[in-house]
């Protein structure tokens, strides 16, 4: 729900600055155009170019709010979840549930730096992964859930 209130906002900041800039431009070749012609002094083109340069400023800060938006709104949030991630894959341990990113339910055997050895389904299949493979530690145990659905 914030994400989607933080988007919101970020578009609505966008279009905001957006139509801000382009009527400021707008207006100060308006206001350049006319004066030149009407007075057609070196001090109106001095004028002009002064305002020109001033729209260009306003487009730069534009960039620089657009470019801290996106950080904060993508990389700051990403790298929460890949710390988050890094613990819960600290705290794996042998007797430990996990679930695969392939969907595969079991009980973590043994570990060997990254490498994870899982037993799962009702013959105790052991198969290998890399510990980058867990997607979650289950709370439950798997095996007594499928039990009790009559599963095995």
């Amino acid at each position: 729900m914030k994400r989607v209130f933080a988007t919101v906002l970020v578009i609505v900041l966008v279009m905001v600055l957006l139509s801000s800039c382009a009527i400021e431009a707008g207006a100060d070749q308006n206001y350049g155009a006319t004066t030149a012609a009407a007075n057609n002094t070196a001090a109106t083109a001095n004028n002009t170019a002064q305002a020109g340069g001033g729209a260009g400023f306003g487009s730069w800060i534009f960039i620089i709010i657009l470019i801290v938006v996106f950080i904060v709104l993508i990389i700051v949030p990403n790298k929460r979840r890949e710390k988050k991630y890094k613990e819960m894959i600290d705290t794996v341990k042998v007797g430990s549930n996990v679930k695969t990113i392939g969907g595969i339910y079991g009980k973590i055997v043994a570990i060997k730096e990254d490498l994870v050895t899982i037993e799962t389904g009702p013959e105790k299949a052991k198969i290998v992964f890399s510990k980058s493979a867990i997607a979650t530690i289950e709370k439950m145990d798997v095996e007594a859930e499928q039990g009790s659905k009559g599963l095995k």
